[in-house]
């Protein structure tokens, strides 16, 4: 029996394909036959618009909408209001009464009456206190994860450098060290000519400034000058930079008084003239602003500020701007070849002028500057190829002889400023 074929112009018929073939006709070969392609899709106009016009468009939208939502907001109430009396008939329509509600749309008068203070004043107060919770949701939870954050990527010092706070000192190197309100204070003893020369350190981020208490005793005893690690609130100095500055000022007159205290002990605190006595002038001292990570930018910042007696800025593993950084100040760049925080790569170029300086410590890291680790945030810091002592100890000969020159030369940073180390007085530099 031949099975009689279905109409062309039935409702299984289908165009030709792409072979050239005629379409069977069949129910069952209609389904099974592959399926036709879809022509590719025709661009639309807001697809082929530049993405300029597309953000163009969508910033009038959203202004517009805006618009819109502000005016309904102000006028909605008087239009409703409106629309409710011409429904009711007026105030003064006659042969109705509107305290009785007559009329067929009375009802729907009612519903307006009742929308007219729901919608806008009681939607509106709504939607104020509900998006005011909402906000204080994400306010609050936002709080609690960086909380959580700092709290756990927090940096405690090793228990060497611990030890060496709490024993005050280092009697080996003749460094004591003393805690204060603002920091630690580390000092040199028993030093006949101190350096007219002082450091003041911020830590990293998150990063106690005890870990700090090593390379700073070190450095202390190479320099033969002071040395203040300032204690920054929540250990972030660039989001306290008045308190962090607040602490190094504070920092800057108890190293000032100690000095002229150790000065009176020593000698007379007069000087004979040929008008009589006259009292001897206070110590001056020049002062080296530096820090480790974002206590480098907090360093840089500090400096924005005038300061006459500023001649040096430190950068251990951390970055500036040289714009920020006035142009009397000398810029000591130390970063270290496996340190992935603060790559090398992004140090700065020396200048022939002798401004800038850099440093890189072969094998060192981002955490080897201190005695902390590891660093985990904002990135795994990489592996260090040298011992810690062999990394600070690189990182402190670099630094002193930046700052004091080699010990068979006199020069440095106070030689560059124009000061005599011997007698303590200064040159202003020029404005």
């Amino acid at each position: 029996l031949e099975v009689p074929l279905l109409p062309t112009t039935g409702s299984f018929s289908r165009p030709p394909t792409s072979t050239g073939r005629t379409s069977p006709r069949t129910p069952l070969a209609w389904l099974l036959a592959p399926p036709r392609r879809r022509p590719p899709a025709v661009p639309t106009r807001e697809r082929s618009m530049p993405k300029r016009n597309l953000g163009e468009r969508r910033l009038l939208n959203f202004v517009t909408m805006g618009v819109v939502g502000v005016g309904v907001g102000l006028y909605g109430r008087d239009v409703v209001t409106w629309f409710s009396e011409q429904l009711e008939g007026g105030e003064d329509a006659p042969g109705e009464d509107a305290a009785d509600g007559a009329g067929p749309l009375s009802g729907f008068a009612e519903f307006v009456s009742l929308a007219k203070d729901v919608t806008f004043w009681g939607l509106c107060t709504a939607t104020a206190r509900l998006v005011s919770k909402a906000l204080g949701v994400v306010v609050a939870s936002y709080s609690v994860f960086i909380a959580g954050v700092v709290w756990y990527e927090r940096k405690d010092a090793f228990a060497e450098a611990k030890d060496l706070v709490a024993a005050g000192g280092d009697d080996s190197t003749g460094v004591s060290i003393a805690v204060e309100p603002w920091g630690l204070a580390v000092r040199p003893n028993a030093v006949k000519k101190q350096s007219k020369l002082g450091v003041i350190y911020f830590p990293g981020a998150l990063v106690d400034e005890v870990a700090y208490a090593p390379v700073a005793a070190k450095l202390a005893a190479k320099m033969k000058a002071p040395v203040c690690v300032i204690k920054v609130p929540l250990r972030l100095a660039t989001v306290f930079p008045r308190a962090a500055r607040a602490r190094a000022k504070a920092a800057r007159a108890f190293v000032v008084d100690a000095a002229a205290a150790a000065a009176a002990e020593t000698s007379t605190t007069t000087t004979t003239t040929e008008a009589g006595t006259a009292p001897k002038p206070p110590v001056s001292m020049r002062w080296v602003y530096g820090g480790h990570s974002l206590g480098g930018f907090a360093a840089a910042a500090a400096l924005r500020v005038k300061d006459a007696d500023a001649v040096g800025l430190l950068l251990h593993a951390s970055l500036c701007e040289l714009a920020d950084v006035p142009e009397a100040i000398k810029i000591l760049q130390i970063v270290a070849e496996r340190d992935t925080i603060v790559p090398a790569s992004k140090a700065l170029e020396p200048d022939d002028g002798g401004r800038v300086t850099v440093k890189v410590i072969k094998g060192g890291n981002h955490a080897g500057f201190a005695h902390y680790g590891p660093q985990r945030f904002p990135r795994r810091d990489g592996a260090r190829a040298i011992t810690l002592d062999d990394q600070i100890d690189q990182v402190v000969q670099a630094t002193s002889k930046w700052a004091v020159g080699p010990p068979s030369q006199k020069g440095g940073l106070l030689a560059a400023s124009g000061t005599n180390n011997n007698n303590g007085s200064s040159a202003q530099p020029a404005e």
